[in-house]
């Protein structure tokens, strides 16, 4: 499967979802997890390859994939989740308008409005009614309002499919738990859920299975039991084949080490290929800070001013299996 340009694409990529179950997708930002949404929320055609849904061709239509049971919580709950100005009972039945809320070219408001009175009551959405602008509520109610949008179809079917991206970004620690909740509430009433997210955390606390995209390639998913934080940023690097095994090009390139592996593999996550150590003689800074965030202690500071490159070695030995080393 190929999809979408630039760094924003899928090259060769393949993924199969299950009914009832999870499927995280781990990697930095920017590495082809949008191309990945939007093909499967219908706003990105494919260039090459098949897209199917329980076992038919995937329409680039986002109003058929709704029809379908296709429900999205998109990465930008502001930009694309809401209309800002907009009264939340109309982004409410925003997706729904012309196949469960129109005859002809006539609103049916007042059934609209009650559909919308049920998702604000099922999801707790608070700070605002029916008649409140959507740019009124707060982050996590916003997210509350997509997610009953996507959840609570008007005839209570559970959808097909589930395509959540980035769901908790920017929530507070209460939100962040309720949306992880319906997402694991909607995979057990048979859902197949896409979960895609840099948040390591949540990948591997909600994934059953888990895959790892870079540069617009998606390894194997496989089950969340045979990855560690280490195989997965090593996977975030590029430093694995699909199957999420080594590749043999990835050894240390000198004998003797420093700490140019280290801060290559740092830019390797960030997706530059091509990148070089920027200073003669630099220091384990980029690779202790990498190593620090991949354990989630994103205040990390270096422990030694002007510090040499044992740091970087042992992170470089390491994310390659080697819990042994030694400078």
């Amino acid at each position: 499967m190929r999809a979408g340009v630039g760094r924003e694409r899928l090259d060769d990529a393949s993924l199969s979802l299950r009914a009832g179950e999870i499927t995280a997708i781990a990697g930095v930002s920017g590495n082809g997890q949008l191309a990945l949404a939007g093909l499967l929320c219908g706003t990105l055609a494919a260039r090459s390859g098949r897209v199917t849904l329980l076992g038919g061709p995937l329409r680039a239509d986002p109003a058929w994939l709704v029809a379908h049971g296709v429900a999205r919580i998109p990465e930008d709950r502001h930009g694309v989740g809401v209309v800002g100005d907009l009264p939340v009972w109309e982004n409410a039945v925003s997706e729904r308008l012309r196949t469960d809320f129109s005859r002809g070219l006539l609103v049916r408001r007042r059934a609209a409005r009650v559909h919308a009175q049920r998702i604000l009551e099922a999801f707790d959405v608070r700070g605002g009614g029916p008649l409140t602008p959507a740019r009124a509520l707060s982050g996590g109610n916003m997210q509350k309002l997509i997610l009953g949008r996507a959840l609570l179809s008007p005839d209570g079917r559970t959808p097909t499919l589930i395509v959540a991206h980035q769901p908790t970004w920017g929530l507070d620690i209460g939100a962040v738990a309720y949306v992880q909740q319906q997402l694991i509430a909607a995979r057990d009433a048979g859902a197949a859920v896409l979960l895609i997210s840099d948040d390591l955390d949540e990948v591997l606390t909600l994934g059953d299975r888990i895959a790892v995209m870079h540069a617009g390639q998606l390894t194997e998913a496989r089950p969340a039991g045979e990855w560690t934080r280490e195989t997965i940023g090593l996977a975030m690097a590029g430093a694995n084949d699909r199957h999420g095994h080594p590749r043999a090009s990835n050894c240390h390139p000198r004998a003797g080490g420093g700490p140019e592996g280290a801060d290559a593999l740092d830019s390797r996550l960030r997706g530059n290929d091509d990148y070089r150590h920027p200073r003669a003689g630099g220091g384990p800074e980029g690779a202790d800070a990498l190593d620090s965030r991949l354990r989630g202690n994103d205040d990390y500071r270096h422990p030694r001013a002007g510090g040499g490159p044992e740091g970087a070695d042992a992170l470089d030995s390491r994310l390659r299996g080697n819990d042994d080393y030694r400078h």
